[in-house]
């Protein structure tokens, strides 16, 4: 008989304890999750952490900056900046990749260190630490970069900058960098293997490069900060955990934070002028390019900077534009910029329209001003760098023989009461073949409230020109001839011996026409303004730059100003014989130096010091010396002349400049466009 088989029954203790122990360990391991997820939370990254909101990140900027760089959109400032249209023609440019190599642009050592950047900037971009891209994911989109200047010439600048970086993972690894205990950790070891140590403070880490450069780092909200200022990320910690931040901007960066046109691929610089100026040395370059007189001249025809603060933007796509904002310092004696008036863009390009025909065709450059004309006249013939104490003397003996002006402020006066305000001024190359003189023609155009008074005038004018002047005097007015072109009135000034510096460069007329008064020191250029005012010629309107360059007048402004290129070049080629000649002609001082230097020759020669020897050698070594500098040197001079016109020359179509109002400071705008690379 088979034995039964007996089941065996599973004990109940033991199912319970299996079925507790899983219980067990997923308590265990919920609480390890939810501990870890704490500890994530807090220490490593929190989605759910205080925000700097729409604030932007210029309320973490220290007050006290000497220099502020900010970028409201870096990734679309730098994105595809190498195939923009403005860098692809320098790129494309043979003159311009010359001159980066030549002396004078290795000199400045400006254009090694930006290429230098530029290279490490690529590398680091190509290198996409953790797959993350430096521009946008480590970035963000804002980036804001504060810098003060050394305390010594050899010493370097310290600097801070605040950035919101797109991934959560940059704040996390910034987190652990900066909690000591995570640090140690996970990253002080594969630092320390790179030469980099860590230190830690309450609120911030410090690394030390193996260069021995430290840089300090901190997380204030969902902002990252990077700088060589420990005090300043302790500070701003602070202000941080005590709520303290500003709602805004102080009013020193309002500058940089309001919008414009270009804001999405605009870079802003808010500077310290003095330090601005001392470190690019703008006012000594242009001395020494341009001369003190120019320079003063420059100075007194635009209104004055002033205040702290330069505030700069630029932006290239097309062309490059450069804006630069400050406070606006008191006029000196003499300025012609507070004569200006305010107008707007409508009434520029209505303006230059309606003053185009008045300006021949080889117009190069053209400014717009409405001015208050007695007061502009005044500090216009104040102004010793256009009229010389020769110049007002003898403008003063011709206005004496004529009763109708009798002095500069008679004539001043009557100009007022004729014209309304309106001016544009052009600047052409004269008809004529090259010589030893770079002066260009130059007209201006007046707006007149009655033409026939003006007509009437000159006729009165000519008259008592032709009856000569009263009790023997000189005139230095010898006629006034009228002539006709088209309904245009012209008249040239004959003027005797010596009145002007050069007959070849300077012949003075005016035309009367169409509510227009053209005062021009080239009058052949007049001959032809029938034709031009029919449109059967050629004017400034048809010089495509100067339009285009108005195009980018701001809203209202005090002055505009437009640059044609092409026929800036052709004035350029008329003039390089002259600059030859002022470069290879020796001034006063010289002149003296190299007497000097004949007189020690002929002593040293053993000559005795007033005998005809003495003399016949020292002015044969002074006429050697002018002799090598006029026709030795001076070709060579005209050569590198030449090559320097000919490196940039079709580089750019035109240029404008403008001067506006930004509220309550003054605005500076520059826009430049290049021809398109082939």
């Amino acid at each position: 008989m088979p034995t039964p088989r007996t089941e065996s029954r599973p004990r109940r203790g033991g199912f319970r304890f299996r079925l507790r122990r899983r219980y067990l360990v997923a308590v265990v391991g919920g609480v390890l999750l939810g501990l870890l997820a704490v500890v994530f939370v807090s220490r490593v990254y929190n989605p759910f952490g205080a925000t700097l909101g729409d604030r932007p990140l210029l309320v973490l900027t220290p007050p006290d900056a000497d220099a502020v760089l900010y970028a409201p959109r870096l990734p679309d400032v730098l994105g595809g900046l190498e195939e923009r249209p403005f860098l692809r023609a320098l790129d494309a440019s043979q003159g311009f990749q010359q001159f980066l190599q030549s002396d004078f642009a290795r000199q400045t050592g400006a254009l090694e260190a930006l290429k230098r950047s530029w290279q490490e900037f690529q590398n680091l971009r190509r290198s996409r630490p953790f797959g993350l891209d430096l521009i946008g994911d480590v970035s963000g989109d804002e980036v804001a970069l504060a810098s003060w200047a050394p305390q010594t010439d050899a010493g370097k600048p310290d600097w801070l900058a605040s950035f919101r970086p797109k991934k959560w993972t940059v704040l996390a690894a910034v987190n652990v960098l900066v909690d000591r205990g995570l640090s140690d950790r996970f990253l002080k070891e594969k630092l320390a293997a790179r030469g980099v140590q860590v230190e830690h403070a309450r609120d911030f880490a410090t690394l030390t490069l193996a260069d021995g450069t430290r840089l300090h780092v901190a997380r204030v909200r969902d902002a990252v900060l990077v700088g060589t200022r420990d005090s300043e990320l302790a500070r701003l910690k602070t202000a941080a955990d005590r709520d303290s931040i500003p709602a805004a901007p102080i009013e020193r960066y309002r500058a940089l934070t309001e919008d414009s046109a270009d804001t999405r691929r605009e870079v802003r610089l808010l500077a310290r002028r003095d330090l601005a100026d001392a470190r690019l040395g703008v006012s000594d370059r242009l001395t020494a390019l341009w001369g003190e007189g120019d320079v003063r001249l420059l100075q007194a025809a635009l209104p004055r900077l002033g205040g702290d603060d330069l505030a700069i933007r630029l932006a290239v796509d097309e062309d490059l534009r450069l804006a630069l904002r400050t406070a606006e310092a008191p006029p000196s004696l003499d300025d012609l910029a507070p004569a200006y008036g305010r107008f707007t863009r409508d009434r520029l390009l209505a303006a230059f329209d309606a003053d185009a025909p008045f300006l021949p065709a080889s117009t190069f450059a053209v400014g717009r001003f409405e001015v208050a004309v007695k007061r502009f006249l005044t500090a216009l013939f104040g102004r010793r760098e256009i009229f010389s104490v020769a110049d007002r003397s003898n403008l003063a003996d011709a206005l004496a023989a004529i009763p109708e002006f009798g002095s500069l402020d008679g004539l001043s006066t009557r100009l007022d009461d004729l014209c309304d305000g309106g001016l544009t001024l052009g600047f052409f190359r004269q008809d004529r073949e090259s010589l030893d003189k770079t002066t260009p023609g130059y007209a201006a155009v007046l707006s007149l409230r009655d033409e026939s008074r003006m007509r009437g005038l000159f006729d009165a004018l000519r008259e008592r020109v032709r009856l000569g002047g009263e009790g023997g005097r000189k005139q230095a007015v010898k006629d006034l001839v009228h002539s006709k072109s088209g309904d245009a009135d012209l008249y040239e000034l004959v003027l005797a011996s010596g009145v002007v510096d050069d007959p070849r460069v300077t012949q003075i007329g005016f035309a009367v026409a169409r509510g227009r008064l053209v005062v021009t020191n080239w009058f052949p250029s007049l001959r032809d303004l029938g034709a031009r005012l029919a449109g059967s010629a050629d004017d400034a309107a048809d010089a495509p730059g100067l339009e285009r360059a108005f195009a980018f007048a701001p809203d209202a402004m005090r002055t505009a100003w437009a640059t044609d290129f092409e026929r800036l070049y052709a004035w350029f080629d008329q003039s390089a014989e002259g600059w030859a000649v002022q470069r290879t002609t020796p001034g006063a001082r010289a002149m003296i130096e190299w007497r000097r230097a004949a007189d020690q020759a002929a002593e040293q020669a053993g000559l005795k010091v007033g005998t005809q020897d003495f003399e016949k050698f020292s002015n044969d070594a002074y006429e050697k010396r002018v002799e090598q500098e006029s026709r030795v040197r001076r070709p060579e001079v005209r050569r590198r002349i030449q090559g320097y016109l000919d490196q940039f020359r079709g580089l750019a179509r035109q240029i404008g400049v403008f001067v506006g109002d930004a509220g309550s400071d003054l605005e500076l705008r520059l826009a430049l466009e290049l021809r398109p690379a082939a």
